[in-house]
């Protein structure tokens, strides 16, 4: 009998297969694999995915993806193990999959952003934002917490991206640190949010003593677009004693209203617009 070579690909997804059917029938039967014996199947899974990564084998990556994520909570520690790697593809991978894995692996997560260190609770942060249900919110707010500036102010980033008010009040109270450094950082965190709430602490932060924070929060009114912003903006086009800032500001203004006048255009040629014409 002629004898058949299969892909790596599809020996993967046979073997996947086969092991999905040998599942279901221990589970008629009364034997099912054991924690450790799915805990190593995810462990194989998440090492052929990343090794298929590494060559660019992609079938056999997706395969080995698949299986990995329908292994549920038997893959996530194996997965987790990727956010320790010094590869920022490998890291970014295994956030990847653990937002396909879901909710259910946020206790896991958590519990590792709570002892690891400032790599792997990034890589925790960017899950909870992307799964952004009230575990992620919750272990969020902890990190809020946690002994590295960095952290915290990511946290608050990602908390305050979600409408979350403990985040966006984490980083207002930020505008009132002694360091320079700090509030400067507070503003440009808040230009990211980018949402209205950040209007009135950026507007205030065009008041600070540091000519660092000031520039900072014009980038960030930049960001936010949005026309309250234009009387602040005027005057410090016209008033700060830094060159620099004021020709920071006369630009920010002119792109505000630029984009203003944009709208309002699309707004009355709309309005011209009669039905039937």
């Amino acid at each position: 009998m002629r004898s058949v070579v299969l892909s790596p690909a599809a020996a993967l997804s046979r073997a996947c297969g086969l092991a999905a059917l040998g599942l279901f029938v221990a589970q008629l039967v009364g034997c099912a694999p054991t924690a450790e014996e799915l805990a190593e199947q995810g462990r194989e899974a998440v090492r052929v995915m990343t090794e298929a990564q590494a060559a660019g084998r992609h079938g056999e990556n997706l395969t080995a993806r698949r299986r990995v994520v329908d292994l549920g909570t038997a893959s996530v520690p194996a997965v987790l193990d990727l956010f320790h790697s010094s590869d920022r593809l490998v890291q970014a991978l295994g956030v990847e999959v653990i937002v396909e894995i879901g909710p259910i692996a946020v206790p896991a997560v958590a519990k590792l952003a709570n002892a690891g260190g400032e790599q792997e609770q990034a890589n925790a942060i960017a899950v909870f934002a992307r799964l952004a249900d009230r575990q992620s919110r919750v272990a969020l707010a902890s990190l809020l917490d946690s002994a590295n500036p960095a952290v915290r102010t990511k946290a608050a980033r990602a908390l305050a991206r979600l409408g979350d008010r403990s985040g966006l009040a984490h980083l207002v109270t930020a505008l009132r640190s002694p360091r320079a450094d700090t509030r400067y950082t507070a503003v440009l965190e808040l230009g990211l949010v980018a949402r209205p709430e950040c209007l009135i602490p950026l507007v205030l932060a065009l008041e600070d003593a540091s000519g660092m924070v000031r520039l900072g929060a014009i980038q960030s009114l930049g960001h936010l677009a949005d026309p309250r912003a234009v009387s602040s903006l005027t005057e410090m086009k016209d008033g700060d004693p830094i060159p620099e800032i004021r020709r920071e500001a006369a630009l920010t203004l002119a792109n505000i209203t630029r984009e203003k006048q944009i709208y309002l255009d699309q707004h009355r040629r709309n309005r011209s617009v009669t039905p039937g014409s």
